[in-house]
């Protein structure tokens, strides 16, 4: 979920303490999860298997987390986080199979297609995909979720959490391993979706392709009340809310972050 590379504490503001960066590291170099792949039947599915004495660091993970401002909490009750991610399975892709195994994983029948940051990272990275990625935001925030007696939302969904099947031009959502907290109201629960997808786009695409990605993303996705939501929170914070926000751009530098920050906000009429 995040990680701290070597040099990113110059990357920050000279106020932020070792401290956080220490327990922003320990969060990410700690797996809490097993994911494997497997095949059964002729059909490949994914095995998600919790981690045994992982409470402590969930623990840790959740200060840091509300700290920093994320909005997000991730489950320290392993039954709540198999049942919440089989439920956003279920909930999101109805014809996906799933099942409990043991009572500290499940599998889930895996989805077509490739991550975005898979493509970002072979250069098969396009506009297309992030139309696609754009509708598919949209729909699943369009879908009402009995566990939350509201709209249905994310949590994390940067580029890792986004696939795209290039055959059927589809995107889908996958990894529900965090939860936004109770009391936000949808437009804000998905504003913050729209928000971690495109920190994570500003912070790894190239000066040239950034923008269009975000303005093609947020256009398509179309919703005026988030993207007003969303537009209020596209300024650089500072404290913990920073490192997080250093982790969700892989590192980039402050004032190349703050300049894409205006330069987006300025796009959005």
């Amino acid at each position: 979920m995040f990680f701290v590379s070597h040099w990113g504490f110059s990357l920050l503001p000279a106020k932020s303490s070792q401290l956080e960066f220490f327990l922003a590291s320990i969060i990410d170099a700690v797996r809490i999860n097993v994911v494997t792949r497997q095949e059964t039947a002729g059909k490949v599915i994914w095995h998600k298997q919790r981690r045994p004495w992982m409470d402590g660091i969930i623990w840790c993970g959740n200060i840091f987390l509300r700290l920093s401002r994320s909005r997000i909490i991730m489950f320290p009750n392993c039954c709540q986080w198999v049942e919440w991610e089989m439920h956003c399975c279920q909930l999101l892709y109805t014809e996906v199979q799933t099942q409990v195994v043991g009572d500290r994983g499940f599998w889930v029948e895996a989805l077509p297609g490739q991550s975005l940051l898979q493509h970002h990272n072979q250069g098969t990275l396009t506009l297309p995909m992030f139309q696609a990625a754009a509708r598919e935001f949209r729909r699943a925030h369009s879908i009402y979720c009995p566990q939350l007696a509201d709209y249905w939302s994310h949590g994390d969904p940067h580029l890792a959490n986004v696939l795209y099947d290039t055959e059927s031009q589809r995107a889908c959502l996958i990894d529900f391993e965090t939860q936004h907290e109770a009391h936000l109201s949808s437009c804000d629960r998905h504003a913050d979706d729209l928000l971690v997808f495109i920190l994570d786009t500003i912070g790894r695409t190239s000066a040239t392709d950034w923008l269009a990605y975000c303005q093609e993303f947020l256009q398509t996705y179309g919703n005026r009340a988030v993207i007003d939501s969303l537009k209020d929170r596209l300024e650089l914070p500072d404290g913990w809310e920073r490192v997080l926000w250093a982790t969700r751009t892989n590192y980039l530098p402050s004032p190349e972050l703050k300049s894409r920050l205006q330069l987006l906000k300025a796009s959005i009429r």
